[in-house]
């Protein structure tokens, strides 16, 4: 168990706590998970010099050009003059470690559950594409077959409209025939009643 020291007032009042810069260094980190894993940490933070302020510290000193043992020496010699001890970082390190397991543990039940949602709901979405892709096919296949029918009637009713045509135009002309020969007929007998009358 993590037992907090005391620390001076004017500690808290020099120390910064912006762990995103003291974190945030590495290339390629993606800045809302840094910011939501710092801010845990921030929540987190023990009431005193521990882990967390010992990495700022060298973190400060880094950026005055420091060595890693040179930084890491001279921050751990400010902290043993407020009674910070080495196991003492080593236990508040893991501390902090476990509280980003937490976190880690916490985002993943999250994005399972958003992916559990995203999921179902797309399925959900993708099943009713089916179906209606399924019943466009069916009245697809069905207009398909009704257009087939119909091209078949009407390739029927062409053809009988041609039949019908070419019978009308054969009576037509057979009885225009049948007529001609009659009146010819009747003009025959009208000259010769005519001439031998």
């Amino acid at each position: 168990m993590v037992r907090p020291l005391k620390k001076p007032e004017e500690y808290h009042k020099h120390m910064s706590k912006d762990l995103r810069n003291t974190f945030g260094t590495g290339d390629g980190l993606d800045e809302k998970s840094l910011d939501f894993l710092t801010r845990a940490l921030s929540q987190k933070n023990l009431p005193d010099f521990d882990y967390m302020e010992f990495r700022q510290s060298v973190s400060n000193l880094r950026k005055l050009n420091m060595d890693d043992p040179t930084a890491f020496r001279s921050a751990f010699a400010t902290a043993t003059t407020l009674g910070v001890t080495r196991e003492r970082l080593e236990e508040t390190a893991r501390f902090y470690k476990g509280v980003l397991q937490e976190e880690k543990q916490k985002f993943e039940v999250a994005l399972r559950h958003r992916l559990e949602q995203e999921v179902s709901t797309k399925e959900a979405e993708a099943e009713m594409l089916r179906t209606r892709v399924a019943e466009y096919r069916q009245k697809i296949e069905q207009l398909e077959a009704q257009i087939s029918a119909d091209e078949q009637a009407l390739s029927a009713s062409e053809s009988a409209i041609a039949e019908e045509k070419e019978r009308i135009t054969t009576r037509k002309a057979e009885f225009e025939r049948t007529h001609s020969t009659i009146l010819d007929a009747i003009d025959q007998d009208i000259e010769h009643i005519q001439m031998y009358l």
